[in-house]
């Protein structure tokens, strides 16, 4: 299990309040929506061709590229692009991830957080308007939406942190 993108002591820090479990889960929500570990790690991968992406952001450092055979390949790396002279099946040990965590992706798991914690019961029964005397509530699409995954907000930071890769699929005949 990965460790959370953010600890109780951070969501103080900017005057809100999060539980662990709920830091956790917001993480989880984090981690699906960008297909990203986020926090540092390491990745044993296969690609294929003469210029690999490597799928897990930033990349920090590459180990070893090895072809089938179990042979080194020379390789160079630009940002997360992996380049080498020779294609085929490679396997690439590499590292990524940041080892402190960006303030913006904390204050945003914090958030993501304190919100996991309150919400609105009539909001979580998929009510979308309540009144009572002369007051009235309505909850939009997206505070509904915002229960069971990101808010529409918070998915834009994310997209612009860490953007969709290009994905490319190789058809053999």
């Amino acid at each position: 299990m990965l460790p959370p993108l953010a600890i109780p002591s951070d969501a103080s820090l900017i005057g809100i309040t999060a539980t662990e479990q709920n830091l956790r889960r917001a993480s989880t929500r984090v981690r699906a929506y960008t297909k990203q570990q986020i926090s540092a790690g390491t990745s044993l991968i296969t690609g294929y061709g003469t210029a690999i992406a490597l799928p897990q952001r930033p990349t920090r450092s590459v180990q070893s590229v090895t072809d089938r055979d179990g042979y080194d390949v020379s390789w160079e790396l630009d940002g997360n692009m992996l380049s080498t002279r020779r294609g085929g099946y490679l396997t690439i040990a590499y590292s990524h991830g940041f080892e402190i965590i960006p303030d913006e992706i904390v204050e945003l798991v914090c958030t993501i957080a304190s919100r996991l914690g309150n919400i609105d019961p009539s909001a979580a029964a998929g009510v979308q308007q309540e009144s009572g005397g002369n007051e009235s509530v309505g909850f939009g699409f997206d505070s509904y939406n915002a229960i069971t995954e990101l808010a529409t907000g918070e998915k834009r930071v994310l997209d612009r942190l860490f953007p969709k890769l290009a994905s490319t699929v190789v058809l053999r005949p």
